[in-house]
């Protein structure tokens, strides 16, 4: 599974020790971890405004994200709702000592990709832990369909009216069908 890792650069020495537990643990679960760009801490807004972009283009190959939150951060904020939008399982994880309060942000339709851990250095490992698992749950699975060319039509409008891809229409419509289906439940 790829993973990203995202924490405000202007933390980065302060939370050195945190991120090398991240990664040791990542890397001993076999999990590939998206190059971190920077080697030290950021200081020019155009360098932090790059580290961001750069960010937030690895979400869209990464399969989950995991964000340290020692402290508040609008862009990490904007990089969990955009992982969240695209349906990527999230882990932000805020220092146990931390008044940060990120319950209720996200709305129920994508808060269940999301995980919020208070974290120590005690706990962190483990937490990586669940969350690998956690994640590797929600990681979308390609399935191939093949359809006639009236429902091909319907998805496209369908799609169109949503502004969301065709697949998000059968996602959606499987998850409402699911939902429904007593005996699954059961």
């Amino acid at each position: 599974m790829k993973v990203t890792l995202a924490y405000s650069p202007e933390n980065r020495t302060k939370i050195n020790k945190q991120l090398q537990i991240v990664n040791d643990s990542l890397r001993h679960r076999k999990q590939l971890i998206t190059k971190d760009p920077t080697t030290k801490s950021l200081t020019s807004k155009t360098d932090i405004a790059k580290y961001y972009q750069h960010l937030k283009s690895t979400i869209k190959t990464s399969e989950c994200l995991i964000v340290e939150l020692s402290s508040s951060s609008t862009e990490l904020g904007f990089l969990i709702a955009e992982a969240l939008t695209q349906r990527k399982p999230v882990l932000a994880l805020v220092p146990k000592a931390s008044k940060i309060e990120l319950e209720g942000f996200f709305n129920d339709k994508h808060s269940r990709f999301l995980q919020i851990k208070r974290y120590s250095d005690a706990t962190l490992a483990q937490d990586m832990d669940e969350f690998v698992t956690f994640a590797a749950q929600k990681v979308d699975t390609k399935f191939i369909l093949i359809i006639t060319p009236e429902i091909d039509s319907y998805l496209r409008w369908k799609a169109k009216e949503e502004g969301v891809r065709k697949a998000e229409v059968v996602r959606n419509a499987v998850e409402e069908y699911m939902v429904k289906d007593k005996a699954y439940k059961a």
